[in-house]
């Protein structure tokens, strides 16, 4: 029992001894930070980027058919308040017309 307990414990203490060489190791040598590059200073090194495609006529074969109902979301009753007759029509299709003039 005692044996086990000991075994564990150098497991602790070498798992302690990791972290904490893992901890010293990105304190002392990690790289120098930069500080960042703004966006024009990129661009006046690098340019813009830009990707080029050659554009060739060709045939669209892809086509998709669907069958199907379909149903307004809403619907709407439109009446007229009172009920009225239209008597007579004053002009015939393809007659021309002038502002104010009556119709029927």
């Amino acid at each position: 029992m005692d044996r086990e307990k000991r075994s564990y414990r150098w497991i602790w203490w070498l798992l302690l001894i990791l972290l904490v060489a893992l901890g010293t190791w990105r304190i002392f040598f990690r790289p120098a930070s930069q500080p960042p590059v703004s966006v024009a200073e990129i661009r006046s090194r690098e340019g813009v980027p830009v990707t080029v495609h050659d554009v060739a006529p060709s045939r669209w074969e892809h086509w998709i058919t669907f069958f199907g109902k379909t149903k307004a979301v809403s619907e709407a009753q439109v009446a007229a308040e009172r009920q009225e007759y239209v008597s007579s029509v004053a002009v015939d299709v393809g007659d021309s017309v002038k502002t104010g003039q009556a119709l029927a």
